[in-house]
């Protein structure tokens, strides 16, 4: 399978902003990123949403002119955490310069919430491993405002997050036929932040409060937080903690384009170049009702995608509770090569993992 671009991408337009923060900032490691998002987006001209939009030989003109030729520098292979906490972005890396050994994980908690081009995805990730994209955002970008938009990749439902009671964030905007009053600082107000986060030790962790995105369809939801600790460059580990007025079930939800394979606790996703084990191992495990495999893009109109791959995400459906406090295991290997070998031991206050022979201790 190939794992195909879920979102046209507009990887050239990022790659010269990142170019001037480079001359702005004097990071010649800023030049390595430019020269690789631009090798790989070589037809950028051809693209419907750069007519007239963007005028590539003016920034190649500008930078020139103003900071001559930098020089290219490398990033460094070692396991790095980079946080923007008044954006609400993450980005854990090792391996950087190699693809094909390269593992990362992009998050965002924003307090912008749902705004504009936003969508109701505080506390969300994607992951990436050796070349796939293990975990993804599913369904397609035809358009702004067009059926797999508003019913899909604007809604926390094509998202890895949780849904409680089935309800996800609030993501409407004028486009969507809300039967509710819509006000565009609904949006704003169903925004989460970052709340701690470590970049300098050898664990490294962000943590994320999206209460307030739920709680306008939810107002029973009182709080939700996401931790996510990378433990040597290799493993991440995931807790989710949420408190509700009412018992309500949670649904635990993480889309991909590829394969995957459910057992009693866990499943794997099975890529082209990647697996990614997933593994469900506190307690939560006695409240886990089924993990499913679930193909779809819910209530949007056929005919948008038609031709085109339908992709999937795994559902593990917890029983209803007025807390809930799941602790996940989610470890990236390559197909063919050496697996990540993982063991752990969880107490009340701390989980051991063994990762390849060495130990990681997390404080919970």
């Amino acid at each position: 399978m190939t794992n195909q671009v879920l979102v046209t991408s507009q990887w050239l337009k990022l790659a010269y902003n990142i170019k001037h923060f480079a001359g702005v900032n004097n990071k010649p490691e800023y030049i390595w990123y430019y020269n690789q998002l631009k090798a790989r987006d070589t037809e950028a001209h051809t693209k419907f949403y750069n007519f007239g939009w963007w005028d590539f030989g003016y920034d190649d003109l500008r930078f020139d002119y103003l900071w001559n030729d930098m020089p290219e520098v490398k990033p460094s292979d070692e396991p790095q955490l980079k946080v923007f906490p008044i954006t609400g972005w993450a980005g854990f890396h090792s391996n950087m310069t190699n693809r094909d050994e390269h593992i990362h994980m992009v998050y965002k908690c924003s307090p912008f919430g749902s705004i504009s081009h936003s969508h109701g995805d505080q506390n969300a990730y994607t992951l990436h491993a050796f070349g796939d994209t293990l975990a993804a955002i599913t369904g397609y970008y035809g358009g702004f405002g067009v059926d797999m938009h508003i019913k899909w990749r604007r809604r926390t439902f094509s998202k890895n997050l949780p849904l409680f009671g089935g309800k996800g964030q609030y993501a409407e905007n004028t486009t969507t036929n809300f039967e509710g009053e819509h006000q565009d600082r609904y949006c704003v107000e169903a925004g989460g932040k970052i709340t701690d986060f470590d970049t300098e030790s050898d664990l490294l962790f962000v943590e994320g409060d999206a209460s307030t995105s739920y709680q306008f369809h939810n107002p029973d939801l009182e709080s939700y937080k996401r931790k996510i600790w990378f433990a040597k460059g290799k493993v991440f580990v995931m807790r989710d903690l949420a408190t509700l007025k009412s018992e309500q079930d949670l649904t635990w939800l993480l889309h991909t384009t590829f394969k995957t394979e459910t057992a009693k606790d866990s499943f794997q996703i099975i890529g082209d170049n990647a697996l990614l084990d997933v593994s469900f191992i506190n307690e939560a495990t006695d409240d886990l009702l089924s993990i499913e495999n679930v193909e779809g893009f819910g209530e949007v109109d056929p005919s948008e995608y038609k031709d085109l791959e339908i992709h999937r995400h795994v559902e593990a459906k917890f029983k209803a509770k007025k807390e809930h406090n799941i602790l996940t295991l989610l470890v990236p290997s390559k197909v063919n090569g050496p697996k990540t070998e993982v063991s752990y031991n969880l107490t009340d206050t701390s989980l051991t993992l063994t990762i390849d022979g060495e130990d990681v201790v997390i404080e919970l």
